[in-house]
């Protein structure tokens, strides 16, 4: 059974990713930095420049934000299932990172490409766990819900991996943040530049600048918040359809299938709706 994804303020959010079948998805967007510990299964990482990953039961990754990595989840031939814990640290947590251990958090720069944990690295698994466990459990108080997710950081920085909640400038991370908080709304660019304090063309030049735009963010973003759902949760395609601006399942599936490489029945496997 899908677990719904948790999301505690600024904190941080958690979600069990799940698969009962292999799941192979291409170019997948990555908006916020994401550390993937895996349950269950083998999980397969191509990152752009080529390089390639196998993680197993007990291996983390980082996906970095704006990395479009390809995918491949793998049940455990021994049941059949597949399961990730998956942990996004907030920006309050990177601001208690930056307070609670000032010299980690100076040093180095986030990863261009997707890193992973050396084998047997039970540190960092259970600093994951333990964070999560704070985000899910209100008896948890917000302050060591803070505290846990900052010590992840904290964990990835001793490793070399620096993370950090993004430049402010940053025009495309900007975008994908109004459009992946509200996916469903029919979103319009000249709403959006004046949301920003710009005009419509400049919004426009600067996206295109980046090589990307307005069109494609919120295309991008949407299709990635349905594989979202998909993975997450069991709500019925038609459902993750419209609570992604699509007014059409027939056509998410159609424009799901040509972006990931799989349609939602076939990411879900038998049992999906």
């Amino acid at each position: 059974m899908a677990a719904p994804p948790v999301l505690r303020g600024e904190i941080g959010a958690s979600a069990l990713y799940e698969a009962e079948v292999s799941q192979d998805l291409r170019q997948v967007p990555v908006v916020h930095h994401c550390l993937v510990l895996v349950c269950e299964g083998a999980k397969e990482v191509l990152a752009a420049d080529g390089a390639r990953a196998r993680l197993t039961a007990g291996d983390v990754v980082v996906l970095h934000a704006g990395g479009r990595p390809t995918i491949g989840n793998r049940p455990d031939p021994r049941t059949s299932h597949y399961a990730a814990l998956v942990l996004i640290p907030g920006p309050r947590a990177f601001a208690a990172f930056r307070q609670l251990y000032p010299t980690l958090a100076a040093d180095g720069a986030p990863p261009e490409r997707p890193w992973h944990s050396r084998p047997g690295d039970v540190a960092l698994a259970a600093a994951i766990r333990h964070a999560i466990l704070g985000l899910e459990d209100e008896a948890v108080s917000e302050r060591m819900a803070l505290h846990r997710c900052a010590e992840v950081l904290a964990v990835l920085a001793e490793r070399g991996v620096h993370l950090s909640s993004g430049r402010d400038d940053d025009i495309v991370a900007t975008v994908q943040a109004l459009v992946a908080a509200r996916p469903h709304l029919p979103w319009a660019a000249a709403d959006v530049a004046r949301s920003l304090g710009v005009s419509e063309p400049t919004l426009r030049r600067r996206l295109a600048a980046e090589d990307t735009s307005f069109r494609q963010i919120v295309a991008e973003m949407r299709l990635g918040h349905g594989l979202h759902l998909l993975q997450t949760t069991r709500m019925p395609v038609i459902e993750v359809a419209a609570a992604c601006g699509y007014d059409s399942p027939s056509r998410f599936a159609a424009r799901f299938r040509d972006r990931f490489g799989m349609t939602p029945s076939e990411l879900r496997g038998p049992r999906g709706g």
